[in-house]
């Protein structure tokens, strides 16, 4: 009879203990202020502001829960610095995720020159449950910095853009209304991956090497410059309009329902060497009476009748313009020296901690994924330039890691053993 008493007291005494280290947080910030894992969580139970002059540091491994409706204004600085191991969590104060719990994260402009001050830096942090997660709309003092960051159930990501620009970059965006949005003072989404929102991204500036898959409306409804990207299983994998310098590349678009659906066109773009494969009803669907051209590109086939059968265009409807394919690749292997994923080189190996590593080949069709010996999966910054990929692994610790290759074309991988010493 002593044994379930015993059990009882050490439940309540833990409850008691936990809600001990609880730190309660509202109103003004008015100077540098540090909130550390050794009093994590913080619950925020009304709005807080981060005066002019001051700058709110969140460590690695803190937890902070926000209360319904609250805003954190930003008018100094943040800078929320997780790491790989010890990720910062920035919450709802709910049990199941909501879109619109609270309000958000808002910038703003107060004093000193326009572009300058690098008031937001975000490094490992999983933030979810918000309406506007970053509200960039009177924000003056970028660059905005957002890296290696879980972006999850909010309603939209980020309102507007930052004067200095906001850099998404190794993000995971997923289970939002709108994911990337627009960016009024530029800047640009790199080695991202944006899933399962209902529109992906809604006018950004520039995407590069993002996956965008899974998106329940659109992948990606307008963007300047698109480049080395997978776009799958979108119901749209791309809305775009071409007009001004717009940039769409190296892109491979397949499993869509849709893959492109071009509502402006006017000549002088860079639009060629992209990939149209296996898209079920269209590769491409014009809206606009103006003709369109897509160059050098893949479509699966060599069968110009077949090519022609999946796009779209006045031939289908009058008032609309021509889709001009011609010239087409008879591959869809990007790699012209026919070198096969067997060959790629990667180096160094072994490879030291924060070194970056290598791996040379042509072929512009590989992603790229890396796991510990636990089967956990390792963040890679990865840029490709001069047929050089450049992978940044976020490794914590020494010992052994798989690296692997995949060629998403033709649908095969090569698996690198790499020793971190």
């Amino acid at each position: 009879m002593r044994y379930p008493f015993f059990i009882a007291f050490l439940s309540i005494n833990f409850f008691f203990i936990k809600g001990y280290a609880q730190t309660i947080v509202s109103g003004g910030i008015y100077s540098d202020t540090h909130w550390t894992k050794d009093k994590s969580p913080y619950k925020i139970i009304s709005k807080v502001v981060v005066f002019d002059g001051a700058s709110l540091y969140i460590h690695a491994g803190v937890e902070v829960i926000v209360s319904k409706d609250v805003t954190i204004e930003i008018r100094g600085d943040i800078k929320a610095e997780g790491t790989w191991a010890e990720k910062i969590i920035i919450k709802g104060d709910t049990s199941n995720h909501c879109q619109n719990f609270w309000k958000g994260i808002i910038f703003i402009g107060t004093q000193g020159q326009l572009g300058y001050g690098n008031q937001g830096n975000f490094n490992y942090c999983n933030i979810s449950d918000a309406s506007t997660l970053f509200d960039f709309d009177i924000a003056y003092h970028g660059p905005y910095i957002i890296k290696n960051c879980g972006l999850s159930y909010n309603h939209q990501v980020h309102e507007d853009g930052g004067w200095g620009g906001v850099f998404f970059d190794n993000c995971t965006i997923s289970h939002n209304y709108t994911g990337i949005s627009s960016f009024q003072f530029g800047g640009s989404t790199k080695n991202c991956i944006i899933e399962y929102n209902d529109i992906g991204v809604y006018g950004g500036d520039s995407i590069i090497n993002c996956i965008v898959r899974n998106n329940t409306s659109v992948g990606i409804n307008s963007a300047d410059y698109i480049n080395h990207c997978e776009i799958s299983n979108n119901p749209v994998g791309v809305r775009n309009w071409f007009i001004g310098d717009a940039f769409f590349e190296n892109n491979n678009i397949h499993d869509n329902v849709v893959g492109l659906i071009v509502d402006e066109y006017f000549p002088g773009h860079q639009v060629s060497n992209n990939i149209f494969c296996n898209n079920i009803d269209y590769n491409i669907v014009s809206t606009t009476f103006n003709n369109a051209s897509f160059p050098n590109c893949c479509w699966c086939s060599t069968d110009e009748n077949f090519i022609r059968s999946k796009i779209y265009d006045g031939y289908n409807d009058i008032s609309l313009g021509l889709v001009n394919f011609l010239p087409f690749k008879d591959s869809c292997n990007t790699n012209e020296d026919g070198q096969s994923i067997q060959q790629v080189l990667c180096y160094p190996n072994p490879l030291k901690m924060g070194q970056e590593l290598f791996i040379k080949s042509a072929n512009t069709n590989f992603s790229f994924y890396m796991f510990d010996t636990y089967g956990r999966k390792i963040l890679l910054n990865v840029q490709y330039l001069n047929s050089v990929y450049t992978l940044i692994p976020q490794i914590n610790g020494i010992g052994i890691y798989y690296l692997s290759a995949y060629d998403f074309i033709k649908q095969k991988s090569n698996t690198f053993v790499i020793l971190v010493n």
